[in-house]
């Protein structure tokens, strides 16, 4: 399978790919008051330029449905949509992990395991 998508795989790619592997298991590692803000800065990123900034910083191929998200799945050989999956990202992932963390950290008042 030809990869239809282009990443350089620096020190900013194996970063990104880590922090957004970790992302949707934060609720549970991190104390509320900080991936809140985190997540929402992410958001707003995608709210402002359409795009991740650090995608750049690694050469992903331009593309309005690029995200490390799908070059990941493709690298993988898993089939996807990669315009559902941009959706997803851009607009439900964070508000979601929002939610999920307010429910898990304050709501059933648990402990986030790391910080």
């Amino acid at each position: 399978m030809e990869s239809k998508i282009f990443s350089e795989h620096n020190f900013v790619f194996w970063f990104h790919l880590v922090i957004s592997l970790i992302g949707p298991f934060a609720p549970f590692l991190v104390s509320w008051f900080l991936i809140i803000p985190v997540y929402a800065g992410i958001y707003i990123q995608f709210v402002f330029f359409n795009r991740c900034l650090m995608n750049e910083k690694h050469n992903l191929s331009e593309g309005t449905e690029n995200t490390i998200f799908s070059y990941f799945f493709e690298q993988l050989g898993w089939q996807h949509d990669t315009a559902k999956v941009t959706f997803f990202v851009r607009k439900l992932m964070y508000p979601i992990l929002i939610l999920i963390t307010i429910f898990w950290q304050i709501v059933l008042d648990k402990s986030p395991l790391l910080f």
